[in-house]
């Protein structure tokens, strides 16, 4: 039985929402460490999003829940907007209008000054005089708003069946979790291309991995506990990484993986940059040839 988390410091909306996250970990049987390495986030991401401190971002909130077994969001969402909403209240500078102010709706620093309040009048007034010259004529435009349909690359990869909870087929999976949607299906996904690297500390399996569901690559760094890295996926057009500073090296518990691409018959390359226990760094690719 795992030992009872010290209460956390303060009082109010940002701490009572970190307190419902920390509960909801330890009702899933979790710790922060597992968690991370779930979610794939570093230990202190899920540390800093429990502490009260701050109020985390909807990525991580999103994220957090979801590897915590919670499928419908929307009461998550409303509490996050709610604290949220109510942390940049409290964060707004005290004292910086009066109550003439308030009620006429401005909002003048004491500190511009007259002069920087004209400039900024005549600077407003001049913007509007050119967006009404520039403003198309009726009929000059299309008036249909609706996004273009997806073009999607020629070859053999078969069309996606997976939006990633957005519109557009395979497009809408960029940037999210291979898990958390699904794309990482057994029946669906396979290992495009691997690479092996071996040392004196070990060995280490660098995979390249794509979804015939999301049309999506992403990688997969597989290495010993005491080595640290960061692993990543590219394409010409795009480009994620694990840590997502693509600068950092992660010592969690691996594997390690990124966030996916759209690679649907177009060639992917993942990368890892190895730390050894010995300081030394290796590098190691694996790519994917399109179809």
């Amino acid at each position: 039985m795992g030992r009872t988390p010290n209460p956390l410091e303060g009082e109010g909306p940002v701490v009572e929402f970190a307190d419902r996250l920390r509960t909801l970990r330890g009702e899933a049987g979790l710790t922060q460490r597992t968690l991370a390495a779930k979610c794939h986030y570093a230990p202190s991401t899920i540390s800093m999003a429990e502490s009260g401190k701050k109020v985390p971002s909807w990525e991580v909130v999103e994220t957090f829940v979801k590897a915590c077994g919670v499928a419908d969001l929307t009461e998550w969402r409303e509490a996050w907007h709610a604290v949220q909403e109510t942390a940049t209240v409290a964060d707004a500078p005290a004292g910086t209008t009066d109550p003439q102010e308030e009620a006429s709706g401005r909002r003048w620093p004491r500190a511009w000054g007259v002069p920087v309040i004209v400039a900024i009048v005549s600077s407003a007034l001049t913007w509007a005089v050119a967006l009404m010259v520039l403003q198309p004529r009726p009929g000059s435009i299309p008036s249909a708003r609706a996004t273009p349909a997806a073009t999607y690359p020629s070859g053999r990869d078969p069309m996606p069946t997976q939006a990633c909870g957005g519109t557009t087929l395979g497009y809408d999976c960029r940037g999210k979790s291979p898990r958390m949607w699904g794309c990482w299906d057994p029946a669906n996904a396979v290992i495009g291309s691997m690479k092996e690297i071996t040392t004196r500390y070990g060995k280490a399996y660098l995979e390249n991995w794509y979804s015939k569901t999301c049309g999506t690559n992403w990688a997969r760094l597989k290495m010993p506990d005491s080595w640290s890295a960061r692993v990543e996926i590219a394409s010409r057009e795009a480009r994620l990484c694990h840590p997502a500073d693509c600068v950092s090296y992660d010592a969690t518990m691996p594997p390690l993986y990124t966030d996916m691409i759209f690679g649907m018959n177009t060639p992917i390359t993942a990368h890892a940059f190895i730390k050894l226990p010995s300081g030394e760094e290796k590098k190691v690719t694996a790519d994917t040839t399109a179809g």
